[in-house]
């Protein structure tokens, strides 16, 4: 009877740990999508960031070309290229600041991404713990059942 007892209690206790460990996969599955979701926004913001980098090393090529000196010495040319050379001088400091950012993000990517590995690795190796588990309380309940026949 002590036999029966101790078996039964194994086995409540490893129907307890196969509850939490489901309850444990279930959160890991719930942060796992959220890290997920968290990502695809970083992509997202990464392309827009990417995309107007593009645009500004485009626009500041062109402001260039279109600062060059002009071919007459007029005071109206002039002060027309040193408004072009401010704009130009505008143009460089917010394409260094998109690429800061641009690289930041780039930066946060690859981390979020090591994360995610990180956490979907931790996720398959629980679901392998909870796999034996619950391989061992079958064996137990097995061992109970065949106790309590005659």
């Amino acid at each position: 009877a002590t036999q029966l007892d101790e078996s039964r209690a194994r086995s409540l206790e490893l129907e307890y740990n196969l509850e939490k460990s489901a309850e444990a996969a279930a959160e890991k599955d719930t942060q796992i999508l959220r890290l997920q979701q968290e990502n695809a926004k970083l992509q997202e913001s990464y392309v827009g960031l990417e995309q107007r980098l593009i645009t500004a090393e485009s626009e500041l090529a062109s402001a260039r070309k279109q600062a060059a000196p002009p071919s007459s010495s007029s005071n109206d040319g002039n002060f027309a290229a040193s408004g072009l050379e401010r704009q130009l001088g505008k143009a460089e400091k917010a394409l260094v600041q998109e690429r800061k950012i641009t690289s930041a993000l780039r930066r946060e990517l690859s981390e979020q991404g090591q994360r995610l590995g990180a956490l979907e690795a931790q996720r398959r190796a629980e679901e392998e713990e909870e796999a034996a588990r619950r391989d061992e309380a079958q064996v137990s309940w097995s061992y109970l059942l065949s106790l309590s026949l005659p």
